[in-house]
């Protein structure tokens, strides 16, 4: 809400990965599966094996997070096609946890697709790493948000599964990334990041600023 402030030591933001899977099968006509390889049951079937990773080998106190947000396959409802392809994103807060991501994420595509009698292209791109707040760097910033907006109106455990690209400066430079609240729901000023109604109270600007 606007007048809130996050100021949070440690991990704050998640690593932001993305990925490419393209499924090569066999082409067939639906009506005779047993002709070809169905990248299309393949990559139904990599959807929930991705998420073994979250829960079968990252530690439950750690938060990952595999989405499969989209799929594109076929051309008509009588066909099975040659290729299917996904594209989704990781999400980590754990440094040495997110090392080891993509051999893990490569392990379960190929397994599975060789599994089906399909082969697969992977494409996997690290977009930012975990952003982690210096701790020093947390405690003078916290210091500057009480003055301005006051003890009562500061949290110290703000995290998100978003990512940030200052999440760079800070693998280099100890540094602290504050949350600046802008929510104000007499406006109407309520909806999140991602939503086409998105708008911020720009008064969180002159907050910011003082801090």
């Amino acid at each position: 809400d606007l007048g809130k402030v996050g100021v949070t030591p440690g991990p704050h933001m998640a690593a932001v990965d993305e990925f490419t899977v393209t499924v090569t099968g066999k082409g067939a006509h639906a009506a005779m599966p047993h002709l070809g390889a169905d990248p299309v049951v393949c990559l139904a079937h990599l959807v929930g094996a991705l998420q073994s990773i979250v829960s079968r080998e990252a530690n439950p106190f750690t938060a990952v997070v595999v989405s499969v947000t989209r799929i594109e396959a076929g051309t008509a409802f009588n066909i099975i096609p040659e290729r299917a392809s996904m594209n989704g994103t990781v999400r980590a807060f754990d440094t040495a946890l997110w090392e080891t991501l993509p051999a893990r994420f490569e392990r379960v595509v190929r397994g599975v697709a060789q599994a089906f009698g399909c082969s697969a292209e992977i494409q996997y791109q690290r977009h930012h790493r975990p952003l982690v707040n210096d701790p020093k760097m947390a405690e003078i910033a916290r210091a500057a948000a009480a003055e301005v907006v006051g003890e009562s109106n500061l949290y110290d455990d703000i995290r998100t599964m978003g990512g940030e690209d200052f999440s760079s400066f800070l693998a280099r430079v100890p540094g602290c990334f504050v949350a600046v609240g802008s929510r104000n729901a007499a406006r109407g000023l309520v909806h999140g990041h991602h939503h086409p109604r998105f708008d911020v109270d720009e008064k969180c600007l002159e907050i910011g600023a003082e801090i």
